[in-house]
């Protein structure tokens, strides 16, 4: 019943809203513990699958079952979100010509196409700043970046047979002196500091080729995938940037303790729209003392994100996953929230309780719980000078390119693609562009 839930909640967030009304109705069917938490959180996200689904009349009548809920935040919602239900059941009622309007603030994407939201928040042209599709970049890669990758294709080809060739060098210079230790009866001891030795000198040997090919790689695949999602140019990568300001923002953020060891690759920044962005992978690391020795830990692996927030605030407002509840923050409160989804998440702490609500509003909730299901990942969120930053954990890089398989799959190219579509979208998926101090 799980997997129906899941598998629910994920088709809602990729827009398969008649999928997910089924998957979804199929878990509420099949739960017998019709007062858990859960099953609640499945007719919610329900009530929402029905709305975008066009069945308006079932959304109304479960919303308004939900209002009888023995739990106050769950009528709370309800009570929320019914009389928008009712309204945009009434517009669509007189006109099955437009397209309704939905109202933002209830926490569910708006019905308003780009070009109306950008209308009404700034003066810049959606067109600039409009994310791309899957179907476009499959053109861009068949027209465009497949040609590249032949020629890259060339020199990885050339790379494995380098290892491979180096591998057997390297090997049979081991095998050829450990015969000499058997047959001169030496301490067997020197085996294995032999097959140290050669295993460095073979990997400083390849390391240099490997490094280049990466480089290479980032160098004329990664910035054309960037340079496609963004033609005009506002964002840019490098490979390496210097990681004093980005660590300062991560022991600034407050998400985890201060690292001992902080390290970055990988970095896009620049603006998109009217919100000023930068992301790249890290890896911060603390050195900790157990059994009187040094050990190091690693406290976050993954993406590290900042921008700009369009709300002014001069408190700290830290969101954790909810696993992470009663952990120890200086100097900031539990913060309660009416959302039970958003709560069931996430776990708040901060400096001020009305300017974290004012911060969280009901709108950017919803966003924040939709953006979580799309990354599938444990996320961070911190509020802090004014800025937003995210940290979304991965145990892999994602911007390497393969060594043992050939480029000229399109699915590594759309795994690219895919990242960067990501973290650029935050800024609509948290709708920063939206300037509510203009």
């Amino acid at each position: 019943m799980d997997n129906s839930l899941k598998a629910g909640i994920r088709a809602l967030h990729q827009k398969q809203f008649q999928e997910a009304v089924y998957l979804l109705e199929r878990y509420c069917k099949l739960e017998t513990d019709r007062l858990s938490i859960r099953f609640l959180q499945a007719q919610m996200h329900l009530v929402r699958a029905y709305k975008e689904n066009g069945q308006e009349k079932q959304a109304i009548a479960l919303c308004r079952q939900l209002i009888r809920s023995d739990r106050a935040k769950v009528q709370a919602w309800a009570r929320r979100v019914l009389p928008h239900l009712t309204s945009a059941s009434s517009v669509f009622q007189k006109t099955s010509t437009q397209k309704v309007k939905f109202v933002p603030s209830l926490g569910f994407k708006s019905h308003l196409d780009r070009r109306e939201r950008f209308s009404e928040t700034s003066n810049l042209d959606p067109k600039d700043i409009q994310l791309k599709s899957v179907t476009q970049f499959k053109q861009y890669f068949e027209k465009d970046l497949f040609v590249k990758l032949k020629g890259l294709e060339q020199q990885r080809k050339n790379l494995v047979l380098k290892i491979v060739r180096s591998a057997l060098v390297f090997g049979l210079i081991f095998f050829a002196l450990a015969i000499v230790i058997v047959l001169l009866s030496l301490n067997s001891k020197h085996l294995f500091w032999i097959f140290w030795i050669i295993l460095v000198a073979w990997l400083l040997f390849i390391s240099p080729s490997i490094e280049s090919y990466d480089k290479e790689f980032k160098e004329r695949i990664i910035t054309k995938i960037l340079e496609f999602i963004d033609p005009n140019g506002n964002l840019s990568y490098s490979h390496h940037a210097s990681d004093k300001p980005t660590r300062q923002a991560f022991i600034e953020s407050y998400l985890f303790r201060k690292p001992n060891s902080f390290s970055e690759k990988d970095c896009v920044k620049g603006i998109w729209g009217e919100t000023k962005l930068y992301f790249s992978e890290v890896i911060a690391k603390r050195k900790v003392r157990r059994k009187k020795k040094d050990r190091w830990i690693t406290i976050f692996r993954g993406l590290f994100f900042q921008a700009n927030f369009n709300k002014s605030f001069k408190g700290r407002t830290i969101v954790v996953p909810g696993e992470e509840r009663g952990r120890s923050f200086s100097n900031k409160q539990l913060v309660e929230l009416e959302d039970p989804e958003f709560e069931s998440l996430f776990t708040v702490y901060g400096t001020d309780q009305i300017e974290a609500r004012y911060i969280l509003s009901t709108s950017l909730m919803q966003r924040i719980v939709d953006f979580q299901h799309k990354v599938e990942k444990n996320i961070h969120i911190a509020f802090i000078n004014n800025s937003v930053y995210i940290a979304i954990p991965y145990s892999r890089d994602l911007f390497e390119p393969q060594i043992f398989s050939s480029l000229l799959s399109f699915q590594p190219a759309l795994e690219h693609f895919q990242t960067l579509q990501m973290m650029i979208g935050i800024v609509e998926d948290l709708n920063l562009n939206r300037r509510i101090w203009k």
